[in-house]
């Protein structure tokens, strides 16, 4: 079907630009894109509050349906637009959100700020392009595992003392410790001397 405006529909597929979509919604454009003034993007999303200042904008929301003796329907992830700054002169940045085990309300796990720094676990990275925050002491902020070695992993994050702490998560234990007097232990979270 066309209806003149370029919205084509096949068996169940409904494309914008194109006679043939491959999928449930297929948007094609022969213009490219600009980064400069965004212009030509194959797919928009602006939502309208009327509230001035409001922080969240369009969003993109991931739900799944399935069936195992009952019919289930659920969201499972969603990645917002959002904005900070006064009227008229807003940053914007993305937010994503994640469904926790066995709950029914979405949280943001991670947040690409106006300014380009990326913050997991929290919402306003600061400290850097790329902020980790862990909600317990002795969690890992960085888990490394070799795809080889899948029963050894390895950890870095922040100790119950604020040191800087390296785990070996296999063992249960911590390797080293860097105090912030500079204090570095090597098989002592304790140490009383620079090394």
């Amino acid at each position: 079907i066309d209806d003149g405006t370029q919205i084509y529909t096949t068996t169940r597929n409904v494309g914008i630009g194109t006679i043939a979509p491959i999928s449930k919604l297929h948007v094609y454009t022969t213009a490219a894109a600009t980064f400069t003034n965004m212009t030509n993007n194959a797919l928009t999303l602006e939502s309208y509050n009327g509230a001035a200042n409001q922080t969240v904008g369009s969003g993109l929301l991931f739900a799944g349906e399935w069936y195992s003796g009952v019919a289930y329907c659920g969201s499972e992830g969603a990645i917002f637009g959002y904005h900070d700054g006064s009227d008229g002169h807003y940053g914007g940045g993305l937010a994503f959100y994640t469904m926790p085990l066995n709950t029914t309300t979405m949280t943001e796990k991670m947040r690409i700020a106006q300014d380009g720094n990326v913050g997991i676990g929290t919402a306003s990275p600061s400290t850097g392009k790329l902020q980790v925050d862990t909600f317990n002491a002795s969690n890992n902020a960085l888990t490394i595992q070799a795809s080889n070695q899948t029963s050894r992993t390895y950890g870095i994050g922040i100790d119950a003392s604020s040191n800087l702490a390296f785990y070996d998560n296999s063992s249960c234990a911590t390797r080293m410790v860097i105090k912030s007097d500079g204090n570095v232990g090597i098989g002592t979270s304790s140490p009383t001397a620079l090394l």
